[in-house]
């Protein structure tokens, strides 16, 4: 049975949905907030040839050292001949995951960027799905993919998922597996210039790494209902992070994250309604100070045991409403944490408490919140 939402002038499943489209060819989703992006779904930028992740919900921030891929918007592309039935012959794409700072956007693209022959004349290749993702129908709209592009077996066995889920969306079609892209720099689908191949170039190894930079865009508020929430009560982990950290909200008529020289947006990010209870013997191994970070060090320079590989700053950044309950002196294992700052995590070279956020640091360090 095809969905209440087909129709045989339109056979796309997806509804017309508005678009703001900018003087640049961009068009962002209804729903979608640029928030100082420069393209749809983007989730990282350069500045000064150093790259910084972008984070804008509160599950990104909880990924921050969980060294989760980071997943770009995914489409999934059928060729002519992929779908037998009624629908068959027209080659489209169906919109899977809207990408890691988009979660909980339901808005598509209305077409690809690609076209087909149609009579005398190329026309765009369409958008079927429901409305939405389909990756939200088996995990929730707040939820990362984590989905790592370079492995094989990962990609074959999500596209597998999107044939069986699609084939029922489509009143039991057979549906074949597809191939994965991304969207243009116009939030396009776009299987040519945002082919698999180039997403694994571009995504492949970018994880939310303890050593990786990233720039906050958004307020974010961890209570159930919060803005840019997960939707759920649940208590913070602390951060333990050896790479810079900084906040970046457009402010004062701002348009822009950055320039690709500086970071041009000045706004102080708010993150609100953090809650620790530490209440378990502390694992070295993850975190060694209580409060909304852990612990921030400097990384080693492997060339030169010693000798710092450049100083971690964390700046520009707001913390309201932290709730930090303490309820043990005791940790597990001491020997994993001086074994861990000196071989892995940073060099020891001396410590310092904040009490308001409860941060322990080590080595080359610039708080400045």
């Amino acid at each position: 049975m095809l969905s209440q939402k087909f129709n045989s002038d339109k056979p796309e499943l997806v509804a017309d949905q508005l678009t703001e489209k900018s003087a640049n060819g961009v068009q962002w989703l209804d729903g979608e907030h640029a928030d100082g992006r420069t393209k749809p779904g983007q989730l990282y930028v350069e500045v000064s040839g150093k790259k910084y992740i972008l984070i804008g919900n509160e599950s990104q921030l909880r990924a921050i050292g969980s060294n989760k891929s980071v997943t770009p918007r995914l489409y999934v592309y059928y060729r002519q001949g992929l779908v037998s039935g009624l629908l068959g012959g027209k080659p489209f794409y169906t919109p899977y995951y809207p990408g890691d700072a988009d979660l909980g956007l339901d808005a598509v693209a209305a077409e690809g960027a690609t076209t087909h022959l149609s009579g005398f004349q190329q026309k765009p290749d369409t958008v079927k799905g429901d409305n939405s993702y389909l990756y939200y129908k088996d995990n929730g709209k707040y939820k990362l993919a984590d989905v790592d592009l370079t492995s094989d077996d990962i990609v074959t066995g999500l596209l597998k998922g999107v044939g069986g889920l699609l084939g029922t969306l489509l009143g039991g079609l057979t549906v074949g597996t597809g191939s994965l892209c991304g969207v243009n720099d116009q939030g396009l689908p776009d299987n040519e210039t945002a082919s698999l191949m180039k997403l694994k170039q571009e995504y492949g190894g970018l994880k939310y790494s303890s050593n990786a930079n990233y720039i906050i865009f958004r307020d974010i508020d961890l209570s159930k209902d919060g803005v840019n929430s997960n939707k759920e009560d649940d208590l913070w982990t602390p951060l333990m992070v050896s790479g810079d950290i900084k906040g970046a909200k457009l402010a004062d008529g701002q348009a822009t994250l950055t320039d690709g020289n500086s970071i041009l947006a000045t706004g102080k990010p708010v993150i609100s309604n953090v809650n620790v209870n530490q209440t378990e013997e502390m694992d070295g191994s993850k975190y060694i100070g209580i409060g909304f970070f852990g612990t921030i060090t400097n990384e080693v320079n492997v060339n030169n045991i010693g000798v710092s590989a450049g100083t971690v700053s964390v700046s520009n950044l707001e913390l309201q409403n932290v709730n930090v309950q303490n309820n043990t002196n005791k940790h597990k294992n001491t020997q994993t944490i001086i074994s861990g700052l000196t071989s892995g995590l940073g060099w020891l070279v001396g410590g310092v408490v904040d009490l308001l956020v409860g941060v322990l640091t080590f080595g080359s360090v610039n708080l400045n919140l």
